[in-house]
């Protein structure tokens, strides 16, 4: 995965022109309402090399949601978009790479072993979701407690120890 320093995105989002409704409307909607930074394709830097804007865009992005549907598949660039993205993380260790299963489809072979969220049946997407911002989320990170200063450790004994301040207040 990439340096944590150089993420700017939790997640960059490719998707077929055909389901861009869907994604502006549906999905990003519940991703940033969770506090997630989202990045899509139709948002890329107009007048630069496109390869350039999609490596920068899967670089600078935690995640890569491929949102899959028989267009996505047919797509020459979403394929490239899709391998570009599975060369960061080949061995899914990272799980860079998040499929989306929008629509039946023939999933490519470099994406069939990744477990997808499966978006197909609208009854089940509320589910799917709220695994999906669980999955985008950092793991959250442990606390470390400072050690006790002298002041509480002679509280803590002090309330720890009762009868031995009610003695110590009647010989006064």
């Amino acid at each position: 995965m990439s340096n944590l320093d150089s993420l700017r995105y939790d997640a960059y989002i490719s998707c077929a022109n055909s389901n861009e409704d869907w994604v502006q409307d549906w999905l990003r909607v519940r991703l940033e309402r969770a506090g997630l930074r989202i990045l899509t394709s139709y948002e890329l830097q107009g007048g630069r090399y496109k390869v350039t804007n999609i490596e920068e865009a899967i670089q600078t992005s935690a995640h890569v949601l491929l949102v899959l549907t028989p267009q996505w598949v047919e797509s020459e660039w979403k394929k490239f978009e899709g391998a570009l993205a599975a060369s960061d993380d080949p061995a899914a260790t990272d799980r860079k790479i998040i499929p989306l299963l929008l629509q039946d489809c023939d999933i490519p072979a470099h994406l069939a072993f990744r477990q997808p969220r499966d978006f197909r049946r609208p009854a089940g997407r509320e589910l799917q979701i709220r695994l999906l911002i669980s999955d985008l989320l950092p793991p959250p990170t442990e606390m470390k407690q400072a050690p006790p200063t002298l002041g509480a450790k002679i509280l803590s004994w002090v309330w720890r120890h009762p009868s031995q301040q009610r003695r110590q207040s009647l010989s006064c």
